[in-house]
């Protein structure tokens, strides 16, 4: 006899809530897989946010990061320079330019080199800050972008959402 099974498929409930209390949550769909950071593959911080004054700029960060064996895993990272945050919606666009956001997604490996994709002004995608408290220290909202490699291969991430206590 044949027992039918059914496969789960990655969704969006499978990411936590959208949420704006610190809930120190992160998450994305990324080409269709669900990305809940865990276990970063090198010991650093698995999920980070950051709003800081260094080197001169007033710098953004969150990311996640995500460890998939032992010898790799993949980070998502959001961030600007030469910015202000606030409750607002912002363009994902080209790396390392001042006043301006950007996104990233990067595969890492101790065998391979890191594949690295960036969004671009072709390439976009968008932060929304849903709640920005300086006095709480919290920062809320969703994200999306599309982003490229070197080689010409887009990841697609989707449904970003992230509730974070985060470093001033």
């Amino acid at each position: 006899m044949l027992v039918a099974s059914k496969c789960k498929k990655d969704s969006v409930e499978d990411l936590p809530p959208e949420t704006q209390t610190g809930a120190n949550t992160f998450g994305c769909l990324v080409d269709g897989k669900v990305f809940i950071p865990k276990g970063d593959p090198f010991g650093g911080p698995v999920k980070k946010a950051q709003y800081q004054f260094l080197n001169g700029k007033q710098e953004f960060g969150i990311s996640g990061s995500l460890k998939q064996d032992d010898v790799s895993g993949s980070l998502i990272l959001i961030g600007g320079d030469s910015i202000t945050l606030s409750v607002n919606t912002f363009d994902l666009t080209k790396p390392n330019t001042n006043g301006r956001y950007f996104g990233a997604y990067t595969t890492i490996s101790l065998i391979n080199p890191d594949d690295n994709y960036f969004t671009n002004e072709i390439n976009r995608g968008q932060l929304v800050v849903k709640k920005f408290d300086m006095v709480n220290q919290i920062v809320s909202g969703t994200f999306w972008f599309d982003a490229k490699n070197a080689n010409g291969k887009i990841v697609q991430v989707r449904e970003g959402r992230f509730d974070m206590p985060f470093v001033r």
